[in-house]
């Protein structure tokens, strides 16, 4: 696994790293103080797994640089790790390509979490305050395949250890999935996220 860490602060990403090994011990982690030089290091190396990217950043700033990764590596995972918890911040960096949104402030557990999620096609976003109506008129296109399929299998009443078998995940990433999934939908339950899947058409997506 080859992680490549944009962050303008060296002890930031000394302590990130170390982190990250957890994931892998044998992972490759990579690091960068600016978009300019975490640019030229995915010219040399295009096959990274994953890029955490901070906003705040000299030169080139993150959400710019986030463009610029989308455009030139459209394939490659970007998840924001800022320390701005800003709803709207969030959002931006959603809607130019993020696939995840870690406030540096997560311990150090649910930051592992929500990585693994990304890696496994899902979309990480901090918990925050429920979202407004027209936050979940977007909805269905806020939910990943795997998300969707997660949301399937929680409607038919499927356990979480069903669940993790039948689509060969860890029981921790079907959790965050269903996390994810409750907080997109604005719900507290299965028997709420039915009623919201029905509503917004979910259930006959595919």
């Amino acid at each position: 696994m080859k992680i490549l860490l944009v962050d303008d602060h060296p002890l930031f990403r000394e302590g990130v790293a170390q982190t990250l090994r957890t994931l892998d011990e044998a992972a490759l982690i990579y690091q960068a103080s600016r978009c300019e030089e975490a640019l030229e290091r995915l010219g040399r190396e295009p096959d990274m797994d994953l890029v955490l990217l901070d906003l705040l950043l000299p030169g080139m700033d993150g959400m710019d640089g986030l463009l610029r990764f989308r455009q030139t590596f459209p394939t490659l995972p970007v998840v924001i790790l800022s320390a701005s918890e800003d709803r709207r911040s969030v959002q931006a960096a959603l809607e130019r390509g993020a696939q995840g949104y870690i406030p540096k402030s997560t311990p150090p557990r649910i930051m592992m979490q929500a990585i693994r999620l990304v890696l496994e096609g899902g979309v990480y976003t901090p918990p925050g305050p429920s979202g407004t109506s027209g936050d979940n008129e977007a909805a269905p296109g806020r939910l990943t395949p795997r998300q969707r399929e997660v949301l399937a299998l929680l409607i038919e009443g499927k356990s979480n250890k069903e669940i993790a078998r039948l689509l060969a995940l860890s029981d921790n990433t079907v959790r965050v999935h269903a996390a994810a999934i409750f907080k997109t939908l604005d719900v507290r339950n299965r028997t709420e996220a039915a009623f919201a899947a029905r509503r917004l058409g979910l259930l006959d997506a595919d």
